[in-house]
């Protein structure tokens, strides 16, 4: 705290910066050798200053993996965050992330956001050969709500194994 009382703004940065850090590789992610991103080692406090406080699209996947959220309502609660500490730079990122998942992210709850970005994501999507696309899978089960990701054959096939193993017993 400075004089005043009140925390100083870099204190803060910082150790948010640090928290947000040590909590990736409470998930299981370690430092990061693809990007500068938030996941990168640091040795000394001005490397440390020179890194944002995100992550890489490598990071960010690793993170949806192990929390399954979607990325679009995360960026909007993040904006909002970063917006009541003024932390300007952090605000832009967020801000144009945000705008190029979703468009114009301020007239859509996060609900919308996200259907709008599972709309996204399956119209993009590529396919390895023998699999079937989210846009496949998306024409087929209009009806149904579309999961953003799903689980590969090999995962899919080892989840029934242990399910009919359970039964069984």
């Amino acid at each position: 705290m400075n004089k005043e009382g009140t925390v100083d703004s870099k204190l803060l940065f910082r150790s948010c910066k640090v928290l947000t850090h040590e909590a990736g590789h409470l998930f299981g992610i370690r430092h990061c050798t693809f990007y500068e991103c938030l996941m990168c080692g640091c040795n000394h406090l001005q490397e440390f200053d020179k890194r944002p406080m995100y992550l890489c699209p490598v990071d960010l996947r690793k993170l949806q993996s192990s929390l399954k959220f979607d990325v679009a309502v995360r960026y909007k609660h993040l904006l909002e965050v970063v917006r009541d500490f003024g932390w300007e730079e952090l605000t832009s990122f967020f801000h144009t992330r945000l705008t190029e998942l979703v468009g114009d992210y301020t007239k859509c709850s996060p609900v919308e956001a996200e259907r709008k970005t599972t709309a996204n994501k399956s119209a993009t999507t590529r396919t390895r050969p023998n699999e079937k696309s989210a846009a496949t899978t998306a024409t087929k089960n209009k009806n149904k709500k579309v999961q953003s990701l799903s689980p590969s054959p090999a995962v899919a096939e080892r989840k029934k194994q242990r399910n009919r193993s359970r039964a069984s017993k």
